[in-house]
């Protein structure tokens, strides 16, 4: 989210930051954000619904359930040069896009004027 104040000047921000991480990215970032999202994983599986429909989602899509372990070795095997691979990948065919919602939205600036 982003206080009104700041529309003018969040979409710069957030391209800054998608170049810096196409750019490089410290070991420390990388292994803090495996860490968070592992332990949202293994949080949000604390729920026997949440549970419930990770299992189904993943019967749907792979005909078989991946075990929060296995989940886990693979966040572990992401590199830098994979989430690189994943952002150029993610905008090269097409420009990025921002949605933005509510009612204070006056400055808010287009692709085109960066």
């Amino acid at each position: 989210s982003c206080h009104p104040r700041f529309n003018a000047r969040i979409l710069g921000i957030l391209m800054k930051e998608v170049v810096k991480l196409m750019e490089h990215i410290t070991a420390d970032e990388l292994a803090r954000a495996k860490n968070q999202l592992k332990s949202t994983l293994l949080m949000n599986l604390e729920s026997r619904v949440v549970q419930l429909e990770d299992i189904g989602r993943q019967i749907m899509l792979w005909d078989k359930r991946i075990s929060p372990m296995e989940m886990i070795n693979e966040i572990d095997k992401v590199t830098e040069t994979d989430i690189r691979r994943v952002i150029r990948d993610s905008i090269q065919n097409q420009p990025p896009t921002l949605v933005a919602a509510g009612s204070k939205l006056k400055g808010l600036q287009q692709l085109d004027d960066l």
